[in-house]
């Protein structure tokens, strides 16, 4: 069974941080340096990946903390539209954002010493051009013997080349890629909207759905499933839980090992929307088209459902999926999320069942 799908289907992010990095010694000089000037809320990074695409949206961003959704893209076959293949996330400071970003002057300051450290000839620092798409732009060079190439652009500390690698007995092997392709500011209707009062209380709560697989020719297998989650820090805006996956029946079986997640405001599918803000939505309202994956996210329904519930009801729909989103108004809490993927096969549709 496919994690990634599950993950999909609320949304959320499971936590990651950057290890083995030539930041790593100067995280207590990041974690008070201020974002760079172009950095609010609802930023969306592009970046180009071997199997298609990374877009990092910024979910919450803080004082301290910028709080990301993550969303791989990838192709079945080349001709074959982009689909999410994957979602996690990342919490960075808000001066060094999970290294998407790092604060200008703390990003000079760091290449300057570093570039003085020989030892090993570990690190090389340079400072030159990166060409990319016929753009030229300024930028410092980092590099780790056998580990990666970091490469930001001087004067914003964008990060605009990233190649991790990794020693195995076979050699070095790489294990990841990202190539800046585009910075935009979506302008949500809720960007950084107020969380709902209730979201501060929770420590608990359940989704329960069901995952089909449809094939050719036949009528579909349906596997039921429950997603168990329990908070376990809270932000200002957002919130870190443990989340457990697993299929419901006479022998429940967990879909992989526990995962940390977050959710934050400025966030398609997350387990809520300000409630302020939802009052304000009409049908019909396309709220964001991405030019990249070619997704368009739009109101699709606004008032009463015949489960008896007042929601707001958001599509995400690209040319290989469609994600849908209940909210209900009064409380901002994501009541159903349904995701549909036609080239696989595979529909999951999870309903919110409890909190505590």
């Amino acid at each position: 069974m496919r994690r990634a799908a599950l993950a999909l289907v609320l949304m959320v992010l499971p936590l990651s941080a950057a290890e083995d990095t030539p930041f790593d010694a100067y995280r207590t000089a990041l974690a008070d340096a201020p974002p760079p000037e172009w950095v609010n809320e609802g930023l969306r990074l592009t970046y180009e990946t071997p199997e298609g695409l990374t877009q990092a949206d910024l979910v919450a961003l803080t004082e301290k903390h910028s709080v990301f959704q993550i969303r791989k893209y990838a192709r079945m076959r080349p001709e074959d539209p982009l689909t999410v293949s994957s979602t996690h996330g990342a919490i960075g400071f808000a001066g060094f954002g999970s290294e998407y970003w790092v604060e200008p002057q703390r990003l000079r300051r760091i290449a300057e010493d570093l570039s003085k450290d020989k030892k090993d000839n570990e690190v090389s620092v340079t400072r030159g051009p990166y060409r990319r798409g016929g753009e030229i732009r300024q930028a410092i060079h980092i590099q780790l013997k056998q580990r990666g190439l970091w490469v930001y652009e001087e004067s914003t500390g964008l990060l605009l080349h990233l190649s991790r690698s990794a020693v195995t007995p076979f050699g070095i092997m790489p294990v990841m890629r990202l190539d800046f392709v585009r910075r935009r500011d979506r302008s949500l209707p809720w960007k950084m909207g107020r969380p709902p009062d209730w979201l501060f209380k929770l420590r608990r709560y359940v989704y329960r759905g069901e995952q089909i697989q449809r094939l050719p020719g036949t009528t579909g297998a349906s596997v039921p499933l429950a997603i168990y989650s329990v908070v376990q820090e809270k932000g200002e805006n957002w919130i870190i839980y443990e989340q457990t996956t697993r299929t419901e029946g006479p022998f429940p079986t967990p879909i992989g090992p526990p995962v940390t997640y977050v959710s934050g405001p400025t966030q398609v599918g997350g387990l809520w929307l300000p409630p302020l803000n939802l009052k304000d939505l009409r049908q019909g309202q396309v709220l964001d088209e991405d030019p990249d994956t070619r997704t368009r996210l739009s109101v699709v329904h606004v008032g009463p459902t015949d489960y008896g519930r007042n929601v707001v009801a958001l599509a995400e729909e690209g040319l290989g999926q469609r994600l849908t989103m209940h909210y209900e108004i009064e409380t901002g809490v994501l009541l159903i999320a349904t995701l549909d993927q036609p080239g696989t096969g595979q529909s999951v549709q999870m309903r919110f069942a409890e909190k505590e």
